[in-house]
């Protein structure tokens, strides 16, 4: 005799979900519909067909306005290439968010880049007050400072009383009136420079 002649249980199917016309937004935020279909019903006791044929999808979620790249602040990389008398600084800096979705690009933005630094004249270089007198805060005639202008009168009088070892006498006809941050100086000539030994 047979046995087991009823038939297998069929559980219901269903098709994928398909969007059913467009999202709602293009950015900012949308929501898209989805529907799908009875493909089969269930048979012989098989699980029975949800009744969820519809549903919402989220979509558009781009922003609208798009993110710009965004950088960090500029960071020295090693010390300048000279401690006095004008050198180089090497800077850089890092993408903090890359820019997306139409905003600001980070190839727009240099990443490194070089500048001046350590302008002050070394004790061994010439030092012009009119080229660099706005960075170091002085500008003077050293006929202004002198007890005997006439001695004082051109850098090469200075050059003639150094060079004959005269230096005290030089600093003597300097006015008691010079100012504090000349201290002790040397003046050379073409232009008058003043060194700071």
């Amino acid at each position: 005799t047979s046995c087991n002649n009823d038939p297998c249980p069929v559980d219901c199917r269903f098709s994928d979900w398909q969007s059913d016309g467009s999202c709602s937004k293009t950015c900012g935020g949308g929501v898209q519909t989805q529907t799908r279909l009875v493909l089969e019903q269930p048979r012989s006791g098989g699980a029975a067909c949800s009744s969820q044929l519809e549903q919402t999808m989220a979509c558009g979620t781009i922003p609208c306005d798009g993110k710009d790249c965004k950088v960090s602040d500029w960071m020295n990389n090693g010390a300048c290439s000279k401690t006095c008398g004008g050198g180089v600084q090497k800077q850089l800096r890092k993408v903090l968010q890359e820019g997306s979705y139409d905003g600001v690009p980070c190839s727009t933005f240099n990443l490194s880049r070089e500048i001046g630094c350590n302008p002050t004249s070394c004790k061994t270089e010439g030092f012009d007050p009119v080229a660099s007198g706005s960075f170091a805060g002085f500008d003077f005639d050293v006929s202004d400072y002198c007890n005997s202008p006439d001695d004082c009168s051109s850098p090469e009088s200075l050059e003639v009383l150094f060079a004959a070892g005269h230096e005290s006498a030089i600093m003597a006809k300097l006015a008691p009136r010079q100012p504090t941050f000349l201290g002790r100086a040397a003046m050379t000539a073409a232009p008058l420079l003043v060194l700071f030994l």
